[in-house]
């Protein structure tokens, strides 16, 4: 089983401060470069790690290029969502953004806090799980959130 990650796209149509390219066009490009490797290392998923979108509610511009390149990808992608990708930094507001509307619409897969997704091909498995942002994420006393304890399949 292959799998490749990803994270921290921030797909925008406007050009970053430091940016001195075609930040778009630079997308394009890397959305290109991944569907080719995932084609050549014969990849079976492909995981998101956050930071979609550079905001919740990006131009239509934006969602375009990612659909573009899940359809060229042609691989299922599952996700979880990054601070970027939240309304005021607020779980609550996934169901309003445009990666809630990707889930909604079957384009990507949300992984659920505490879900445990098993892939399973030609009997290997493993499992996937994965947390979405959340204010003080990252203090010790919420690592249990996102910390997940080994468990078998059943």
């Amino acid at each position: 089983m292959r799998l490749l990650y990803l994270s921290d796209t921030h797909i925008q149509r406007g050009r970053p401060a430091r940016r001195k390219d075609d930040f778009f066009k630079a997308l394009l490009k890397k959305f290109t470069e991944v569907v080719s490797l995932c084609r050549k290392l014969e990849v079976d998923y492909v995981i998101h790690g956050g930071d979609l979108f550079d905001q919740p509610k990006p131009d239509q511009g934006s969602i375009d290029l990612f659909c573009r390149f899940l359809r060229e990808l042609d691989l299922p992608v599952y996700c979880v969502a990054g601070n970027h990708d939240l309304i005021e930094q607020q779980l609550e507001s996934l169901e309003n953004t445009a990666l809630g509307y990707l889930s909604r619409n079957h384009l990507v897969k949300l992984i659920q806090p505490g879900e445990r997704i098993y892939l399973n091909i030609n009997g290997c498995v493993i499992q996937l799980s994965g947390q979405h942002f959340y204010r003080g994420i990252d203090r010790l006393k919420n690592s249990d959130s996102y910390i997940v304890k080994k468990s078998t399949v059943t």
